[in-house]
């Protein structure tokens, strides 16, 4: 009769659901990886916090080249920071240059230490 049945023998009355799309910001003990550089709120306040953060962590001397590489997204009251580098200083000092310049928001600090070698 053409009809689609189920292991069990009964019709199928519907197409079977596909499993929704994975967003590891609901997974828990997993690290989220949102937000990236295409979250990047558009607004004008939020740019200038982007772009000052920037501009600080540029003008610091010493930085190495994955510091002066993160990736830095303000979006939703929340300034985030991603990347790989050198040294627990460096993180640390890449943090507090985002907290001087996040004009009061939260400063999320995802950066990673690159191992040694």
């Amino acid at each position: 009769d053409g009809s689609i049945r189920n292991a069990d023998g009964s019709i199928r009355t519907a197409a079977p659901s596909m499993p929704e799309a994975r967003d590891n910001r609901n997974l828990p003990n997993e690290k989220p990886t949102k937000p990236d550089a295409v979250d990047q709120s558009n607004k004008q306040a939020d740019l200038d916090v982007t772009q000052a953060i920037r501009k600080a962590v540029l003008a610091r001397d010493g930085m190495s080249m994955g510091a002066k590489n993160i990736t830095i997204v303000t979006e939703m009251g929340t300034v985030t920071l991603k990347g790989e580098v050198a040294s627990d200083t460096e993180k640390t000092t890449i943090g507090e240059i985002a907290t001087a310049n996040a004009a009061g928001r939260t400063v999320d600090n995802q950066l990673t230490v690159k191992p040694a070698q």
